[in-house]
């Protein structure tokens, strides 16, 4: 009689399998580990689903040349958010005074590693140009911004600067649901680099043709793709934010296009 008081091994495996259904809780994933490929989808996204853009590629790229930003323990949620894009349990975990510290430890040994693979190119608007009337001899748009001013001289026309104020935009990470509560309140950036000056905008007449006959205004957007230099940042306090980034690049090219998109000319090639 007393058989029937122990089930049999089956019977214990189909009880463990039923009681792991009941609870309703998946096996826990492993951690995540980005590579390029998933760098470039959290920052581009899709159709109709975009990525993270500028604000979340200049927070890797601090993260990889100020690796005691991930410190922080809220800059390291954020980061390890980043790498459990398609982990649902990540939010617990992060929030969990057991398993936090397991992940803390294992991303702060691999982030050097994971960060290698971050992009270090970045393109962003610099500015717009007003622009005169098309001369044919020179070939090129002369710019009617207000310039700038040496000491003593008359101020002249043109566009010059040696830095970029991005407003990082960190788009609604629909492409990385874990790391979209991490994303706000992250730092503001400067970005210097040698100086620039510009006083037209050299363009084949028959294109300059077309642009005047199509446009309704002579405005251009200044696109330019800047390459964050190895140098440490400097960190800097900034209202409303928990610091300010200044970061060092290089400008690799600058492009001069309309308010549609379409490419007018390179003044950086």
């Amino acid at each position: 009689m007393y058989r029937d008081m122990f089930a049999s091994p089956a019977t214990v495996i189909l009880l463990s399998l039923s009681l792991a259904g009941a609870s309703g809780q998946a096996p826990p994933q492993p951690p995540g580990i980005m590579d390029a490929n998933e760098i470039h989808r959290i920052l581009v996204g899709s159709p109709g689903r975009p990525g993270g853009s500028d604000g979340v590629l200049l927070d890797l790229n601090l993260m990889r040349l100020q690796p005691s930003t991930l410190d922080d323990p809220e800059f390291l949620k954020y980061f390890i958010a980043l790498n459990n894009c398609a982990n649902p349990q990540i939010g617990a975990e992060l929030a969990s005074e057991f398993e936090f510290p397991k992940l803390s430890a294992f991303y702060k040994d691999k982030a050097t590693t994971i960060l290698s693979a971050v992009p270090t190119t970045i393109r962003l608007d610099l500015g717009s140009l007003a622009l005169g009337q098309y001369d044919p001899i020179r070939k090129a748009f002369p710019i009617l911004n207000g310039g700038w001013t040496a000491p003593g001289a008359p101020r002249q026309l043109g566009f010059f600067t040696d830095h970029v104020e991005p407003f990082p935009t960190r788009t609604d990470l629909v492409v990385c649901i874990p790391a979209n509560r991490f994303s706000s309140n992250k730092p503001i950036y400067q970005i210097k680099f040698d100086a620039l000056k510009f006083t037209e905008v050299p363009v084949d007449e028959a294109v300059a043709k077309d642009f005047v006959l199509k446009s309704s205004d002579r405005h251009l957007q200044l696109i330019v793709d800047i390459e964050i230099l190895p140098q440490k940042p400097n960190l800097m306090t900034a209202p409303h934010r928990p610091w300010a980034v200044g970061l060092n690049g290089k400008v690799t090219k600058v492009v001069a296009v309309t308010r549609q998109g379409q490419e007018l000319s390179v003044l950086v090639p």
